[in-house]
């Protein structure tokens, strides 16, 4: 068996393992669906961004997303997954979670460049929980967007993490001067936190991905 195969079935066990007793867990001890459902995105979210690149392959890694999208939309009507779905708002993030690894796999294939895939999605993968936690914790002057309220301290902690990962992976993938990479990393962590702030119902999870893609083919030709 060939072990891009291996790869992506150890990949699935261990996704469904960690859904498995975060959903146990939500139900046993009854916290919050917000808090479950940032502990899943960080955690199958790591997961997934360490074993995209052991499996390495496309078609694999486009039906794995595409099943997974299918099986998020059937179970968010239901009650299989309420440790992720059955949040006090209306969101469509973790239906649409799997498809930005897909997006930015895709993506770092077809310009050959592998920060393509790792800022794009390490930004998505915790800089959203850090502005949702920071916003929930210290509540610090509050906005509405499209019916969504948010808070200045929350968009603040997004800016900070994206601004922080942009550093050091603008540094290590493209290595340009240090004052330029500064002001680099600044624009995507404005430009990113801006698009997170005004996308509606949990799109941030696709929008700010794809942003942050077209913003580093921009810094690709500059540099």
């Amino acid at each position: 068996m060939p072990d891009k195969i291996i790869w992506a079935i150890y990949f699935v066990l261990i996704t469904v393992a960690v859904l498995f007793i975060i959903e146990r867990t939500y139900r046993r001890y009854k916290f919050s669906a917000e808090i479950s459902r940032k502990i899943a995105h960080v955690l199958t979210g790591l997961n997934s961004l360490i074993f995209i690149p052991l499996i390495d392959d496309a078609l694999i890694i486009a039906l794995i997303s595409i099943t997974a999208f299918i099986f998020l939309l059937v179970t968010k009507t239901g009650s299989a997954l309420n440790s992720i779905h059955k949040v006090p708002r209306k969101s469509f993030g973790s239906v649409i979670f799997p498809l930005p690894f897909l997006i930015c796999f895709l993506f770092a294939n077809l310009e050959n460049n592998a920060i393509y895939l790792y800022l794009p999605l390490l930004t998505f993968i915790l800089a959203d929980p850090a502005a949702a936690s920071v916003g929930l914790r210290i509540p610090m002057i509050s906005y509405t967007i499209w019916k969504q309220t948010k808070t200045i301290s929350g968009s603040m902690a997004f800016f900070i993490t994206t601004f922080l990962l942009s550093l050091i992976l603008i540094n290590h993938f493209l290595g340009p001067v240090i004052s330029m990479f500064l002001v680099l990393s600044f624009m995507m962590a404005l430009l990113s936190t801006l698009i997170e702030a005004v996308s509606p119902a949990g799109s941030d999870n696709l929008s700010v991905p794809i942003v942050q893609l077209i913003l580093l083919k921009f810094i690709m030709i500059l540099v």
